[in-house]
């Protein structure tokens, strides 16, 4: 098997050489996502069936890493360790996209926002249940497609989100402050795709869901400017005068403040939580001080 070197070596060795294998490279990367383009470098140069992540990448030799950097059209300048990290950044940006645009061929839409997201989450969750009893567990991997396989890998890509908040317990708190009811924290670093943690909160008319976002907005506003590259802190759904269900991304925590009478429906907890529901916290409300309460004391 014939082993080129390096495009930069090929190309001081053999200009002409260099040339075709760029154009038949140009070819690939057209039917090719990002994320095939770095696997495809992994098997060559770590090993076949190697994981996806900053440790297997940093294996990959410097100018290898330049490679597949200009194959997939990104800034190959700098050292090893933000070369890797902009590889991983790059493959989380196109999944990004590919999740994006099969949400919103699945809902017939344009963009697909964090909620949308969400909601086809939560309709292929409904297909899983409607399975068979009867089928085992390989059936089920199968019919999960790629996600289980690529859970690993995504955990390691989750770690480039923004921390705007040094923890989930920081805005829990700001959301017990704002008068929030039933909040629950949910870890669900390295199950899902765009997030490490979601808080869910109810609150009990549409004018307190606006407030109760509101309160987290403003907090996030003074913390930060983006909280991805690009996309300024905002409330989805921020438009809707009576809303059921609003949405503050915080990077790598995703908030969501429902009304008290819809957060059923969507199920959130049931959706993300684990069967023994060791990923999920409720957080102690603050006890609220009334007459009654002062006359029993």
């Amino acid at each position: 098997q014939l082993t080129l070197p390096p495009l930069d070596r090929l190309r001081e060795l053999n200009p002409e050489m260099a040339a075709i294998v760029e154009q038949h490279d140009q070819q690939k990367r057209a039917a090719a996502s990002v994320r095939e383009v770095v696997m495809q470098a992994l098997e060559t140069h770590v090993g076949r069936g190697t994981n996806l992540n900053k440790t297997a990448l940093g294996k990959i030799k410097i100018d290898a890493l330049r490679d597949v950097l200009r194959a997939i059209d990104s800034d190959a300048r700098g050292n090893k360790a933000s070369l890797v990290a902009r590889v991983l950044d790059e493959v989380r940006k196109d999944d990004e996209d590919t999740r994006a645009e099969e949400v919103a061929g699945a809902l017939g839409t344009g963009p697909a926002s964090r909620k949308q997201m969400i909601k086809l989450q939560r309709s292929k969750s409904d297909a899983y249940r409607r399975l068979p009893v009867a089928q085992d567990t390989a059936t089920l991997h199968a019919a999960n497609g790629t996600a289980r396989s690529e859970e690993a890998s995504e955990e390691a890509l989750n770690v480039q989100y923004t921390r705007v908040f040094g923890s989930p317990d920081d805005v829990a708190q700001i959301l017990v402050d704002a008068n929030a009811t039933d909040v629950v924290m949910i870890n669900v670093r390295g199950k899902c795709a765009f997030t490490d943690h979601m808080i869910i909160s109810s609150a009990p008319s549409h004018q307190s869901v606006h407030m109760v976002a509101g309160a987290v907005l403003h907090e996030l506003k003074q913390r930060c400017k983006e909280v991805a590259p690009g996309i300024a802190p905002s409330v989805e759904g921020a438009d809707d005068p009576s809303p059921d269900w609003l949405v503050v991304d915080a990077g790598s925590i995703v908030v969501h403040v429902f009304h008290e009478d819809s957060r059923a429906t969507y199920d959130l907890e049931g959706l993300w939580s684990a069967r023994d529901k060791s990923n999920v916290t409720r957080v102690a409300m603050r006890h609220k001080m009334t007459l009654s309460s002062i006359k029993t004391q």
